[in-house]
C-alpha cells in the first residue's frame, strides 16, 4: 500500500494482542488464543523462509488477525481521494493557491476558488499535488520532512475533516480497511465541539486556581457542551452502521470491527484553552462509554507546546484526581535529535507517566534519552504503561 491512508507517518500504530485497550466491552482475542503452539512455529518457519520477499510478507501479514489498532487519527486515516470525492459531492471548493477545501458557504470570498466537483477536469497533475499535498504519497518530492509534511497536511482537508457532515462516512472507511487487515477493534481519536469548548475557555479566562477555574466552567456551560457532544456519539453511533449497511444482505466488512472513540486535545492553543478542553475531554469520556480516553494531539516540538509541556501535565494531574477512572493516553516524547534542545528529550515520557498518569504512550521516540531511562521502562512495565514508536 503507498501509503497508510491520507497519512502515514508517525502514527505510532499499536497492532497487537497484548497492548492495553481501554474498553473493556470488546472482546479482542490473542493471537495465542487462536493458534495452538504447533502453527506458531509454523507460522514463523514461513516467515524466516520468506523474509526477503516483501510481496509474499505482506500477503501473509495482511491475513494474520492483529486483535486492536489503539493509535488512529481519524482525520488522518481517511484517504486523501475520499475527502476529494465528498468534498465534489458536498460543495466544497478548493482553493488552489493554498491547496486548501473551502466550506460551501465561503466559495465565493475569492474569485480563483473552483468548485470541487471541477477538479477532475483540471489538469490531472493539480488533482495530483492535492493527493501529494494531503498524503505521504510522493514524500520524497514534498520539498519538507516528514514531520512537516505530516502536520501539516491536516489542514489541507481539514474543512469536512473537522464537519460531523462526513464523520459516520470517516468511521466507515477506516473501519472497512482495519476488517480488510483482520484487525477487529479500533480506538479513533477525534475532536467534538473542539471551537465550543475553546470558545468557552476564553470567555472563562486564564486562572492558575485550576479548581476555580473549573468551577467557572462548569458555571458557564461545560455541561450542556458535554450533552451536545454525547448526543454526536450516539448520533454517530446510529449514522454508522447504516452507512455499512449492518443487518443488511450487502452489510460492509466494517460491521464486524467493534470502534470506541478517544476525546483529542489540541495541546499547541494557549494555556486556558488547552484546560476547557481537557475539562470537556474528561467530562465526556466520564459520562460516556462510547469514549474510553482521553489524548493530546499535534506536534509535541511546537513551540507553545514546548513551553507548555509541564503545565498541560499538570492539568492532565489535576483532571486525572477528579476522574480517576477516565483512561489517559498521550503523545508523548515524538521527539528526537535536531528537532528539539536536548533539554526537552529528558522529561516528556517522565511527565506523562508519573504526573498525567498515562496508561499509554504514543511513539515515545526519545524514551532512552530520559533521565534514567531504564528505571523509567521497569516503572512503565509495572503499571502496564505501553509505549510504541512509529
Amino acid at each position: 500500500m503507498r501509503r497508510r491512508a491520507a497519512l502515514s507517518l508517525f502514527l505510532g500504530v499499536l497492532s497487537c494482542s497484548s497492548c492495553f485497550i481501554f474498553s473493556g466491552a470488546a472482546q479482542v482475542p490473542s493471537t495465542s488464543q487462536q493458534s495452538s503452539i504447533q502453527s506458531e512455529a509454523q507460522a514463523a518457519s514461513w516467515f524466516e523462509a520468506h523474509r526477503a520477499q516483501p510481496a509474499a510478507l505482506r500477503a501473509f501479514v495482511q491475513r494474520m488477525p492483529k486483535g486492536g489498532d489503539i493509535h488512529t487519527h481519524l482525520s488522518g486515516a481517511v484517504y486523501a481521494e475520499h475527502y476529494l470525492e465528498w468534498a465534489a459531492t458536498d460543495g466544497y471548493c478548493v482553493n488552489p493557491k493554498a491547496g486548501t477545501l473551502v466550506e460551501p458557504k465561503a466559495c465565493g470570498q475569492d474569485i480563483s476558488y473552483f468548485p470541487a466537483s471541477e477538479l477532475l477536469n483540471k489538469p490531472t497533475s493539480f488533482y495530483d499535488s492535492l493527493i501529494n499535498r494531503w498524503s505521504t504519497r510522493n514524500l520524497q518530492f514534498a520539498g519538507k520532512s516528514g514531520h512537516d509534511q505530516f502536520f501539516d497536511a491536516f489542514a489541507g482537508f481539514g474543512a469536512i475533516s473537522d464537519s460531523a457532515s462526513r464523520r459516520d462516512d470517516m468511521v466507515a472507511s477506516v473501519a472497512n480497511r482495519a476488517a480488510s487487515q483482520h484487525i477487529n477493534y479500533l480506538e479513533l481519536m477525534l475532536t467534538v465541539e473542539g471551537s465550543e469548548v475553546r470558545q468557552l475557555g476564553r470567555e472563562v479566562g486564564w486562572n492558575k486556581d485550576l479548581q476555580e477555574m473549573h468551577h467557572q466552567l462548569l458555571k458557564r456551560g461545560l455541561t450542556k457542551l458535554v450533552t451536545l457532544g454525547s448526543q454526536q456519539f450516539a448520533q454517530l453511533q446510529r449514522e454508522v452502521p447504516k452507512t455499512l449497511g449492518c443487518g443488511t444482505p450487502s452489510a460492509q466488512p466494517g460491521c464486524g470491527v467493534t470502534v470506541r472513540y478517544l476525546q483529542q486535545t489540541t495541546r499547541t492553543k494557549s494555556p486556558v484553552e488547552v484546560f476547557a478542553q481537557l475539562a470537556y475531554a474528561f467530562a465526556l469520556a466520564s459520562s460516556d462509554s462510547r469514549v474510553v480516553g482521553i489524548n493530546l494531539v499535534g506536534p509535541e516540538d511546537n513551540p507553545i507546546a514546548l513551553r507548555d509541556y509541564t503545565l498541560q501535565m499538570q492539568m492532565l494531574q489535576f483532571f486525572k484526581r477528579q476522574f480517576p477512572n477516565v483512561r489517559v493516553a498521550l503523545h508523548a516524547g515524538e521527539l528526537t535529535l535536531g528537532l528539539v534542545t536536548t533539554e526537552n528529550l529528558r522529561f516528556h515520557i517522565r511527565q506523562a507517566v508519573e504526573m498525567a498518569q498515562a496508561s499509554r504512550i504514543g511513539h515515545g521516540v526519545d524514551l532512552l534519552f530520559e533521565e534514567h531511562p531504564f528505571e523509567l521502562m521497569k516503572q512503565m512495565q509495572r503499571r502496564g504503561c505501553w509505549s510504541k514508536s512509529a
